[in-house]
């Protein structure tokens, strides 16, 4: 310290220098005290902020008020529907809630431009594709959109005429939001460079799929999305199902559509976290992308796409005004998907063919298709049965992934008792009666004694106005009415006690006591699944069976049982046999009902081996009365399969 003072040799130095020491001291000091000052709100670090500086932020924190604020937003201040739910009792318009299931359906519906709807074709799709066990375990939500009461009162009233016994039972729900469920829609962000009315339709349908999942988040294991102007394939239910059951790692979102926000598949207990989100960003995100941004939150990267995909847009007019779509899911399956009857016919058109599109390939069995060039008023597309029929159902769909365009725009479907005169070259039916019309390239028609009073010997398709696109008519679909003599067989096979020999006519000639037949298998023209369990002849002829598909047989009362045998194959086509199978039982009858009883909890009792289950049924390993016996693939197989005979013994008889 002493060296600092080296050279300070007289009193008069010594105080020069201490006095100059003492005004540097004082003037710093000062200074410190005018410009700075700490930091009242960082104390732990000690932080300086200059003084002149921190006084003009507290003036701009006072003059910032709460007016300034909500002047300076342009998204007015909204909860977002965070902190709201549904109440259930006050959203459902129709239906009952039914107790918890496997899979819901949810559809929003709202009115589109120039009266269009295509709610009809999709729910007709989703009952005509599913078995009864399938819709058991469904449930289809529709949610009204619409804000204006009457709009949403047209779409109840004609769902409520057209569906009274689904509604009624549970299986269709109707249901809305309330109006102060939505924001005010103004001074939105503009956002993927939209237009405001984009921006304002994409809006609100985040707020409409919010509450609609909230609302289906307990009604199920799994919940779907789709639109009202989609179509789906024979089995849906089981290809759904099957996919879940591949996945080997967790999984959010599974999806069987590749378009937009169709047919992607959520777990239910998810639900209540997607719809806040889509919420959330309201504003900024339409759904489409809000929903891949949660499959990665929940930590799923990867999207996961059934191919072939399952469902298929249809609809040209979309729910926001002027905005027309021909969308079409380029993976879904183009082939034929509805496999009908179709028994032998000869197919004559005045449509000039275009390439190697040849008419008959409508109609076969192939993956191909009819194209024709240069459609005009009037042209014809005729199929002529070799011997008159009687449908239950007619499908003729047409365009295609590649040729969405190519539909028929303006026809109408007829069906003719008689011929008046035929050549090798030409065909003329007469007294035709018109089933319906084709509605964006695409008709199918319940037929009833009411609209056709008589056997069919021809159905024509018939252009009623000039169209500028050529035509694809991708598949023609026919299901045959089941014989009458088929109903004898049946009640014959439920005489339940009567064991006179004459009646067995089959190998083993089982008790086979009432029941009633499920079936997941896919029967060949008339050989339907009772045929295989009726005592006296007949079998079940199964096309393109799968994994996962089942044969149940529920019996009308449950039953002791002592052997079950079960015959696959023939001797004219041995090789159609089940090779990988299991036989199941159920003591337990999940729900009773008119049409037959439905089991749950099954336990495997047998297995096949070379096409063939015997088993023998411990009293003390199976002591309970069985009320279901169910058959299920354990793989799939290329063969066809025929189950010749199913045989049941009852313990009753021999003990």
């Amino acid at each position: 310290m002493l060296a600092g003072w080296k050279g300070v040799k007289t009193s008069r130095q010594l105080l020069v220098r201490l006095f100059s020491v003492a005004v540097l001291y004082m003037t710093a000091m000062f200074v410190y005290q005018i410009w700075y000052t700490r930091l009242p709100t960082d104390q732990s670090q000690g932080q300086l902020i200059n003084r002149w500086t921190f006084k003009k932020l507290r003036e701009l924190e006072v003059n910032f008020s709460k007016d300034n604020i909500s002047n300076a937003v342009t998204v007015p201040p909204c909860n977002c529907g965070l902190e709201k739910m549904p109440d259930m009792k006050s959203s459902l318009l129709y239906g009952q809630i039914k107790p918890r299931g496997y899979l819901t359906i949810g559809i929003p519906s709202i009115a589109r431009p120039e009266n269009k709807s295509y709610i009809k074709q999709t729910i007709d799709s989703l009952i005509a594709n599913s078995n009864e066990t399938e819709r058991n375990q469904t449930r289809i939500v529709i949610f009204l959109g619409d804000l204006e009461v009457k709009k949403k009162e047209i779409v109840a009233e004609n769902v409520m005429q057209l569906y009274l016994e689904e509604i009624e039972s549970g299986f269709i729900q109707i249901i809305h939001a309330p109006r102060d469920w939505y924001p005010p829609l103004e001074k939105l962000k503009v956002t993927y460079n939209h237009d405001m009315k984009q921006i304002k339709w994409r809006t609100k349908q985040n707020f409409d799929f919010a509450y609609m999942m909230l609302y289906s988040r307990s009604l199920s294991q799994y919940y779907l999305q789709l639109e009202d102007d989609v179509t789906t394939v024979p089995g849906y239910f089981e290809k759904i199902a099957a996919y879940i059951k591949k996945q080997e790692t967790p999984w959010t979102c599974l999806e069987f559509s590749e378009l937009g926000f169709i047919a992607k598949l959520f777990h239910s207990e998810d639900l209540e976290k997607l719809s806040k989100l889509l919420l959330l960003f309201y504003n900024e995100q339409p759904n489409d992308v809000t929903y891949l941004y949660f499959n990665e939150l929940m930590t799923q990267f990867q999207r996961r796409i059934r191919q072939p995909t399952i469902f298929q847009h249809h609809g040209l007019f979309s729910t926001l005004a002027g905005k027309y779509q021909r969308l079409k899911d380029k993976s879904f399956n183009t082939g034929k998907i509805f496999h009908g009857d179709n028994p032998p016919a000869r197919i004559y058109t005045t449509l000039t063919v275009h390439e190697k599109h040849r008419p008959r390939k409508a109609y076969d069995r192939s993956d191909d298709y009819f194209w024709a060039k240069s459609p005009k008023k009037g042209d014809t597309f005729t199929i002529v049965f070799k011997k008159k029929q009687s449908f239950k159902r007619i499908l003729i769909d047409s365009g295609s992934v590649q040729h969405p365009a190519d539909i028929i725009d303006y026809g109408i479907l007829q069906a003719s008792p008689s011929i008046r005169e035929q050549r090798p070259d030409y065909i003329e039916c007469e007294d035709y009666v018109t089933l319906g019309q084709f509605e964006d390239g695409r008709i199918d028609v319940q037929i009833t004694e009411e609209l056709v009073p008589f056997e069919i010997a021809c159905l024509e398709i018939k252009l009623i106005l000039q169209q500028s696109s050529w035509i694809v008519i991708r598949e023609i679909a026919v299901f045959l009415q089941v014989p009458q003599n088929l109903d004898e067989l049946w009640a014959l096979s439920r005489k339940f006690g009567q064991r006179s020999s004459h009646q067995k006519t089959k190998e083993h000639g089982g008790d086979n006591p009432p029941a009633r037949i499920y079936s997941t298998f896919k029967g060949y023209h008339h050989h339907t699944p009772e045929m295989a369990y009726n005592t006296t002849r007949g079998f079940f002829w199964i096309e393109k069976p799968k994994l996962g598909d089942t044969y149940t047989i529920a019996l009308e009362k449950p039953k002791s049982l002592i052997k079950i045998i079960v015959e696959t194959g023939n001797s004219e086509h041995p090789s159609d046999r089940i090779e990988d199978g299991l036989v199941f039982a159920s003591y337990n009858i999940t729900e009773r009902r008119k049409e037959g009883n439905i089991c749950s909890y099954y336990f495997p009792i047998g297995n096949f081996t070379d096409g063939r289950a015997a088993i023998s049924l411990d009293p003390k390993k199976h002591p309970g009365e069985i009320a279901c016996v169910q058959i299920k693939l354990t793989s799939d197989q290329d063969n066809w399969i025929i189950i010749r005979e199913i045989a049941i013994f009852l313990r009753s008889f021999y003990f």
